[in-house]
């Protein structure tokens, strides 16, 4: 019998040590090899004050100088969080409310040489997850290899981060240190790309249109998420009850006619709240009322006269074109169906219609039924995959689909330079545990399927088996993604000689390319149901949006 063994690859503690000079002092870090080439790693690196004691709920202030060398060999701590329960077991990273660190990945620095930089914000509906779930071994391999930097941040979330309104702040004072450092780590200042996924994918492209961080990156990727989602913008007096909700929960209890203003019981309550213990502003979105029987995120940016001063088609105009990337799942509900144990039955279905009936304020039942029923098809009759699949396709339309062809058709308006996909495979391993509350088990792209193949991050199956079709989209969209970090062009002789060839979107051609293991352009994306939808949501005035008037 003959084994075949793979190299031992040096502990990150017995690596070879890196240094980097930045403005608060010595960073240490260590090298990564993988197929020949060096990467330099530096984890936990502080981009602001611990915001604690006194800063808590407050903006971020500059980290302070140190002495001597830091290691920063390890991942910072999470923000404060309540964690899924595979967390428990994957995730060994403790959480704080000391969490605004970031973590550089780099190419082993030459003389004379600089590295675009890819500033990449994650998701979890601003209440949950972290940058340490992307490990250092697979961004290396999957994108550093490719001759770009990465910079991953954490930063506050759920309560912690939305009763000051500060989460927006925290990524800002990242990206703003990014560009003050970046030619530390052999990057290139003036060429940063800002991207996420899901309220990561939100951030990105809200920072593309603020006045104040507009400026500081010259391109973006959105992820399975933008700013027209209606979930992407929040609105300041139900945050702000939501918050009061969660103070008074905490053992607040205010005192009503004994403040002579809004502002003075304000003042109490925070200072109420900035002397309890972190853990207990802990929240996630599962079993969260808003996310799954509403649709939203209780905890969201929102237009709060500073960072976004206007509303969004306000900035929109203002804002300086970007070339960028954007798209979503083909079945991109299908995690959140089964995230909220959702049944996809003829019942459910009845009950989206009749939530969409009620928000249209003039269409009965009846008329939208009808009105989705040519959309979507006849789901009576059907057996109990094809109506799981309606309900499935109708819901990624109501999520994400619709808000994407707006940012195509927003894009095609200002004639941006505009990469669209949808990624239509995921892996047969992708589900885990879960294979037994989802309606459709099949290989088809859903929220959170792009962390897959571009970060070789999964959050249900860790490490994740690949088979050969999984490996030909791990090979390919990382390549498309790093190439447009570089060049704002996704393609190379290196993916043409893969048979792939994105082309931007183009005046009157909403075209994307369909991400899977022979991936393809597809000139009529979403089967033409966006431009039905659209003409039938302008023909009941019909908005998404939960209290928020049209943005």
């Amino acid at each position: 019998m003959i084994s075949v063994m793979r190299p031992l690859k040096l502990h990150r503690d017995c690596a070879p040590a890196v240094l980097a000079e930045v403005e608060e002092g010595t960073a240490e870090g260590f090298v990564y090899s993988f197929s020949g080439k060096d990467c330099e790693v530096y984890l936990g690196l502080p981009f602001a004050a611990p915001p604690i004691g006194e800063l808590r709920f407050n903006k971020p202030q500059r980290a302070e100088p140190w002495n001597g060398v830091r290691k920063c060999k390890r991942f910072g701590p999470r923000s404060i969080q309540r964690d899924m329960f595979w967390d428990k077991v994957v995730l060994q990273t403790p959480q704080s409310e000391d969490c605004l660190y970031l973590n550089v990945f780099a190419p082993k620095r030459e003389e004379g040489k600089t590295y675009p930089v890819f500033f990449y914000i994650h998701g979890g509906g601003f209440m949950m997850d972290s940058a340490a779930k992307y490990g250092y071994k697979e961004m290396c391999e999957q994108l550093i290899t490719k001759g770009i930097i990465v910079v991953t941040i954490q930063y506050r979330l759920g309560f912690l981060g939305f009763f000051s309104l500060g989460n927006g702040s925290c990524k800002i004072a990242a990206l703003e240190w990014t560009k003050r450092n970046a030619r530390a780590f052999g990057g290139d200042p003036d060429r940063i790309t800002v991207g996420g996924q899901s309220a990561g994918a939100v951030s990105a492209d809200l920072l593309s249109l603020s006045p104040v961080s507009r400026d500081l990156f010259t391109q973006k990727i959105a992820m399975g998420g933008s700013s027209f989602c209606h979930w992407a913008v929040s609105d300041t007096d139900e945050i702000s009850e939501f918050c009061r909700k969660k103070a008074r929960s905490l053992g607040w209890k205010p005192k009503g006619k004994h403040y002579i203003s809004q502002e003075q019981e304000d003042a109490a309550m925070m200072n109420y709240l900035r002397v309890l213990p972190a853990h207990k502003f802990g929240c996630h979105m599962i079993g969260t009322k808003e996310v799954f029987s509403e649709a939203r995120l209780p905890l969201a940016p929102v237009i709060d006269g500073e960072i976004l001063p206007a509303p969004l088609p306000i900035l929109r105009a203002e804002a300086p074109p970007k070339p960028s990337i954007g798209g979503v799942g083909e079945y991109e509900s299908l995690l959140f169906v089964a995230l909220g144990f959702i049944r996809c039955n003829g019942k459910f279905l009845e009950r989206v219609q009749t939530i969409l009936a009620r928000k249209a304020k003039g269409s009965s039942l009846k008329e939208m039924q009808e009105a989705l029923r040519e959309i979507y098809g006849d789901a009576k009759g059907k057996n109990k995959k094809e109506v799981a699949r309606i309900c499935i396709v109708l819901l990624s339309d109501l999520v994400s689909n619709y808000a994407n062809y707006q940012y195509m058709r927003e894009a095609e308006r200002l004639q941006e330079k505009t990469y669209m996909y949808s990624l239509d495979f995921t892996s047969r391993n992708m589900w885990g545990w879960m294979k037994a509350v989802i309606p459709l088990c099949e290989r088809r792209g859903t929220h959170a399927s792009e962390l897959l193949y571009l970060f070789k991050c999964n959050y249900f199956v860790s490490p994740l088996p690949m088979d050969a079709n999984d490996r030909a989209v791990a090979d390919i969209m990382p390549r498309l993604f790093a190439n447009f970090v570089k060049t704002g062009n996704p393609n190379s002789a290196e993916t043409r000689e893969r048979g792939v060839q994105w082309d931007p979107i183009e005046r009157e051609r909403k075209q994307i390319l369909s991400i899977a293991p022979q991936s393809t352009m597809k000139r009529e994306p979403f089967d033409g149901r966006m431009d039905a939808l659209d003409r039938l949501f302008h023909r009941l005035n019909l908005d998404l949006r939960y209290n928020i008037s049209r943005r």
